[in-house]
């Protein structure tokens, strides 16, 4: 009788479970001061309920925790009894239940978008998809950042190893790109000046049959290899050029001696 109770026990869990999900779900909307035990409560319903059936023979712990000064955090894995998108949406809710604003992985304050309310990360990897039903099970990782008072700091650099940036951090890796865009730029049109030069120091060889001569005009879009040729004629204040045994016509200012290098 036992056996059969016990073979039974994990589809009993599974209906209980289902019928309950709404109610679990709401249970899970806390406060801002109760955010661990509404991630507590979101592991375990993540669970299948064959870890519930396994934690409940043998009291083992279905997360770990770990406490510092100015964070706790919470993680677990296993194999999701919600889909992805359910754990996702249970995060969302509790995120606009404690007044916040979802930026990347992290709630944060909608009066202070620099002020971290919980970081979330889940991530999930397809573990089997049945042939006969079609249906795709899901092993999912869950990671919390619960922030303390005056936590804010040891969060955020927490946060930051796991691909996290504040939008105070973000703005300044966006004026950071710009600016090296800039100076990228500028040192572009410095070196096309400089060749630009060295076109006119080599002219009379850039006329000369034979002379390897490499394109200005190639550089000046940046796209694909700098093109080179040889001077084979000039005719009409232009120079004919064998490239890749094709010639074509051009003027000599687009061309420098490529055996000189600019200053």
């Amino acid at each position: 009788m036992l056996k059969k109770f016990l073979t039974l026990l994990p589809i009993l869990l599974l209906t209980s479970c289902a019928a309950n999900r709404n109610t679990e779900l709401n249970d899970v909307l806390a406060s801002k001061s109760n955010l661990e035990s509404s991630f507590v409560t979101l592991i375990k319903d993540t669970y299948a309920s064959a870890y519930k059936l396994s934690e409940a023979i043998t009291g083992a712990k279905l997360y770990n925790k770990k406490e510092t000064s100015g964070y706790t955090t919470l993680k677990s894995s296993g194999v999701s009894e919600q889909s992805v998108h359910d754990v996702a949406l249970v995060i969302y809710r509790l995120c606009k239940a404690i007044d916040g604003i979802p930026h990347k992985n992290a709630c944060v304050d909608s009066s202070n978008h620099e002020h971290i309310l919980f970081f979330a990360k889940v991530t999930s990897n397809k573990k089997y998809t049945d042939t006969v039903i079609h249906n795709s099970q899901y092993r999912i990782s869950l990671f919390f950042i619960i922030p303390k008072l005056n936590g804010q700091k040891a969060t955020l650099a927490l946060a930051n190893t796991m691909g996290y940036e504040s939008p105070l951090q973000e703005e300044e890796q966006r004026k950071a790109g710009e600016k090296r865009a800039e100076e990228q730029a500028k040192a572009h049109e410095r070196y096309l000046a400089s060749l630009k030069q060295l076109s006119k120091q080599t002219r009379a060889l850039v006329l000369t049959r034979g002379t390897k001569i490499c394109s200005i005009a190639s550089l000046i879009n940046k796209v694909g290899p700098q093109i080179y040729g040889f001077t084979q004629d000039t005719s009409n204040g232009k120079i004919e050029i064998n490239i890749n045994n094709q010639l074509v016509w051009d003027w000599p200012q687009n061309w420098y001696a490529c055996d000189h290098k600019p200053q």
